[in-house]
């Protein structure tokens, strides 16, 4: 799941981000590890929904069916995939890092209008499926 953002449009971000992931994919830009996470990707059993909160409080929203899946963040931590996923993003952000992060905000202090964030430090800050903090 990607935190923030609006939770009613998840499905525009869902197809979007598959979308985008696909196009790097293809491209020969990005493998996708492990190799489970293609097939998932071509079948209609991910989502990638936003929300406030967790990836794992985002996903209880759907269901018994939606779970988190960590794996997926190292591929959702790219400023062309989160842009592709919230369109009306400003900008991306690649100073900051977190656990909590990749993520949307509408809310980034002095900073206006809508901002993706990239968790610059992902192997020492690896983003969790619990984790919430400001930018989450």
């Amino acid at each position: 799941a990607l935190a923030g953002g609006g939770g009613a449009a998840w499905g525009a971000t869902s197809d979007n981000t598959k979308d985008a992931l696909r196009t790097l994919v293809t491209g020969g830009n990005v493998t996708l590890e492990p190799l489970w996470l293609e097939e998932e990707l071509e079948s209609k059993s991910v989502v990638f929904a936003s929300g406030e909160g967790s990836c794992h409080q985002i996903c209880n929203t759907g269901g018994t069916e939606w779970m988190c899946t960590s794996e997926w963040f190292a591929h959702l931590n790219r400023c062309d995939v989160l842009r592709a996923a919230f369109p009306a993003a400003a900008n991306c952000l690649e100073h900051l890092y977190g656990r909590d992060l990749p993520a949307f905000s509408n809310n980034l202090g002095s900073l206006h209008g809508g901002y993706v964030m990239i968790n610059s430090k992902f192997a020492q800050y690896q983003s969790g499926c619990d984790a919430v903090g400001d930018h989450s």
